[in-house]
């Protein structure tokens, strides 16, 4: 059964108020909301108060027959230098404060302070006395809080600890040092493994204080854009934990509102992979999007967002339900309906998914991304730490090159070629170089200094382009970028197969400078096949440092001659076509999946123009079709759309052998 779960901000509602709520969750078929309530520290008289605001809202709402559970804001904290949490009281004064390693003191609060957790596990007690099952925490149960700019923590407990582990003494400068600077090394294994050590631990007190006088009620876990890599233990571990002898539970991170990323469908991408983590991790965890709007009304993120959002994800069929953004933290539920409207409006779509896309597996081009590689990350001045987190997380920028060229992806395929970028390289088997690999420039060279041949014979550093030449098709693309990122110049093996190249020179407003015949020239993207058979598309840019995040500025991944190039060499190096393309629409975002006698398909047009009578190529001919939210007809390998796609809308088909 899905799980829809909206989340209410709790505070002084009126009776009014609550019925006005109660009305609009009904009216979207909604039976079970998470309402929210504050971690209150060094105050009892305050704790006792929020606890009856929240009893005297979960009654009401209780008898009207949904089901109420809590969220719990915040656990370890935001950080920030700003101000305090406003429940905090004298915490600031009280307890040991997170240091980050730029020598600022945050308004979190650091877990190995026994005094601290005591307080936070009170509060967590005094919670569970109102008689809810369910407790999610807040997406702040981290160290660095996903900040990759202020790293920690660097207070004297954790100093001591480093220490300790070590066996010499360190300061928080040489500390910095190896965190910020270079390679793999000691002093960052042993930063991470104190991480590790002050999270784990601090969720089996939890787990054994909590469950000791309410062992049926649930923990569950938030997830940031930090919580795969950054923490020093993955969040499907420490979830498990937390949990005990109950079902484990992560709220997943990627939101409609995010816009670290110019594609809305890139964020869809970020849930999909963090639910392939967790389900490889534990099959049994319970996992749900977070299905965020902020910050609300529709006039900052339109309800089909939130609509296309939930819909694919169900499509991708690996989520157990959504955290659904729908009311309005502030006003009154009926200031803001049109999120509740289209929920329900769009019920009959999410039977037909359910109906169309169950029991079928993922196909498409495999996204390979490993969790905790921050440890081996090479750091400098153009790729540190916080443009990692920026650009390397979450969304990932494979996932960014795939969406933006609409190229239907996958996390497990067996029979597909796969992506890879940066240090998940160094997590490669036989068996997925043997399928075929895109790779970027540090990926590339991981595998060349591991012995593997992927056609580079000598490498320097070479500017940032102002343009691409695309060979087959003899046309030239700009390529301008908002930062400096990292090039190089590959002096590559005969047998190399040069598919585009990058022009060096001058840019600005989308115009080059100059003769383009006259600039000078170096591979952008080469093919190459080893002597061991071993397929490889590679790119000399590192993908972590190219990410473009303002509109003013193409990048290197959003063109037609890109997807072109992406779809041709995705077949070149798997031996068959992806199962379904549809080239010249920007930000088309295509699911496909398969059973042994059918391939249903998900377009979803997240852009402001119609999609004018779509053509869509298969991997292979097939004999029949049926069409949902749409019409059309099949001609062998290809699906011919009597229609439009318009804008925010989508179409859903399936072909049979």
């Amino acid at each position: 059964m899905y799980r829809v779960i909206v989340p209410i901000f709790n505070k002084k509602f009126t009776a009014e108020q609550l019925a006005l709520l109660a009305k609009q969750l009904k009216k979207a078929n909604v039976s079970e909301i998470l309402l929210t309530f504050p971690r209150v520290l060094r105050s009892k008289q305050s704790l006792e108060e929020q606890i009856d605001i929240f009893l005297r809202n979960k009654t009401f709402l209780e008898e009207q027959g949904i089901e109420v559970n809590a969220w719990l804001v915040p656990t370890i904290g935001y950080g920030g230098t700003g101000r305090k949490f406003q429940y905090d009281h004298d915490a600031d004064i009280a307890y040991t404060r997170i240091k980050h390693f730029d020598g600022s003191l945050v308004y979190a609060y650091c877990p190995l302070d026994d005094a601290f957790t005591d307080d936070y596990i009170q509060t967590l007690k005094a919670l569970c006395s109102t008689g809810v099952k369910f407790i999610m925490f807040e997406d702040d149960f981290t160290i660095s809080g996903g900040k990759g700019y202020d790293l920690g923590c660097a207070c004297p407990k954790h100093m001591a600890l480093y220490r300790q582990l070590l066996g010499k003494n360190i300061s928080e400068v040489e500390m910095k040092k190896a965190l910020y600077e270079g390679g793999e090394n000691e002093i960052r294994s042993v930063w991470q493994a104190a991480l590790r050590k002050t999270l784990v631990n601090f969720a089996e007190k939890i787990e054994r204080e909590v469950h000791a006088d309410y062992p049926q009620v649930r923990i569950g876990l938030s997830a940031n854009s930090s919580s795969y890599n950054l923490e020093g233990v993955a969040i499907p571990e420490l979830a498990t934990i937390i949990a005990g002898s109950t079902r484990p539970f992560i709220r997943l991170t990627g939101a409609p509102y995010w816009k670290n990323a110019l594609s809305a469908a890139t964020n869809m991408e970020a849930v999909r992979l963090q639910a392939d983590w967790c389900r490889r991790f534990d099959p049994f965890i319970e996992i749900v999007a977070e299905g965020d709007t902020y910050p609300r009304p529709r006039h900052w993120v339109p309800a089909n967002l939130l609509e296309h959002y939930d819909m694919s994800l169900r499509a991708d069929g690996n989520l157990d339900g959504i955290l659904k953004y729908m009311a309005d933290y502030t006003s009154n539920a009926e200031y803001e309906t049109g999120y509740f409207e289209r929920h329900a409006r769009n019920a009959e779509h999410y039977a037909e998914i359910e109906r169309r896309f169950s029991n079928k597996r993922s196909v498409g081009l495999n996204v390979f991304e490993a969790m905790m590689t921050v440890g081996k990350t090479t750091f400098n001045e153009k790729l540190t730490p916080n443009t990692l987190c920026q650009n390397g997380h979450l969304p990932t920028m494979a996932q960014e090159m795939c969406v933006d060229n609409s190229v239907p992806t996958a996390y497990n395929d067996p029979g597909s070629a796969s992506v890879v970028f940066g240090e998940s390289a160094h997590f490669l088997s036989e068996k997925d170089l043997s399928r075929g690999v895109i790779l970027d420039a540090t990926a590339a060279l991981i595998l060349h200094q591991k012995g593997i041949d992927v056609g580079i014979r000598r490498v320097k550093e070479a500017p940032v382009p102002c343009a691409e030449y695309f060979c087959a098709e003899n046309d030239v693309v700009s390529c301008a970028l908002d930062r400096e990122g990292i090039f190089y110049q590959f002096d590559l093996a005969d047998r190399a197969e040069v598919v585009s190249q990058f022009l060096a020179g001058a840019e600005g407003l989308g115009v080059i400078d100059g003769d383009i015949d006259e600039l000078p020239r170096f591979p952008a993207c080469y093919y190459y096949e080893n002597g061991d058979g071993q397929r490889f598309l590679v790119y000399s840019f590192v993908a972590h440092t190219t990410r473009v995040r303002s509109g003013w500025s193409k990048g290197l991944f959003r063109h037609y001659l890109r997807q072109t190039q992406l779809i041709a060499g995705v077949e070149r190096l798997q031996g068959h076509p992806l199962p379904a393309v549809c080239e010249g629409h920007p930000q088309l975002y295509i699911i496909c999946k398969k059973d042994e006698r059918s391939m249903s398909v998900g377009i979803w047009n997240i852009f402001a123009d119609e999609v004018i009578c779509p053509v869509i190529t298969l991997d292979r001919s097939y004999a029949k079709a049926d069409f949902y939210h749409c019409a059309g007809k099949i001609d062998k390998n290809k699906v011919l759309l009597q229609g439009d796609i318009p804008p925010y809308g989508f179409a859903l088909f399936t072909v049979y052998i």
